[in-house]
């Protein structure tokens, strides 16, 4: 599939087959929130060995009309203070248990320097440096990542990492950050060495 139509993909899906069982997460899918066109695209050749989670240290957000509006908020700081071609990270995660599409799958993203190529970014938004994000955030993050797996989108034996792993910042916020840390695939390696 060309990164064209990757874009031209319905509007919404469900995601389903977790293990045998359907899963609630819903993607969002960037003509639904109302993406603005990238400026370029570079591809990207699934699957990735990473996982890099982020925040957006910024609104949080509990319902669709209050999440569309925090990733199109992001999606203008990136491309418009940033100067980045698109929004930076791969996928967004809402406190409505929803995933909304940023890059997607098949598209670099601009979350981590350095390990853009390797890795897809999830950011959760909301600032979560003295709160973590509510059961359905984080039930949708490890469920879509489990999608990723399932789907060839990343590998079985992949490496989750908080941005901080990456770079010299409080990203993901230290809440999340010490949550995701109980997680299976969680790695313990330093990526700024």
């Amino acid at each position: 599939m060309s990164e064209k139509d990757y874009y031209f993909i319905p509007a919404r899906a469900c995601i389903s087959d977790m293990g045998g069982k359907v899963s609630s997460v819903e993607l969002v899918y960037r003509e639904e929130w109302g993406a603005l066109e990238p400026k370029s695209l570079t591809q990207l050749n699934p699957p990735m060995s990473k996982v890099i989670i982020h925040h957006t240290a910024a609104g949080k957000c509990t319902t669709k009309e209050e999440c569309v509006e925090e990733v199109k908020k992001t999606q203008r700081v990136h491309m418009y203070c940033n100067a980045w071609d698109d929004i930076g990270y791969n996928f967004l995660v809402g406190e409505d248990g929803r995933v909304y599409e940023g890059r997607g799958w098949y598209t670099l993203g601009s979350h981590s320097m350095g390990h853009n190529t390797s890795s897809y970014g999830i950011c959760v938004m909301g600032n979560f440096m003295e709160e973590l994000p509510n059961d359905k955030a984080l039930s949708a993050l490890k469920e879509f990542i489990n999608y990723g797996v399932q789907k060839g989108k990343l590998t079985e034996g992949y490496e989750l990492f908080g941005h901080r792993d990456a770079q010299a910042t409080d990203c993901p916020g230290l809440m999340l950050y010490n949550h995701i840390q109980t997680w299976s695939n969680f790695s313990h390696r330093n990526l700024r060495d």
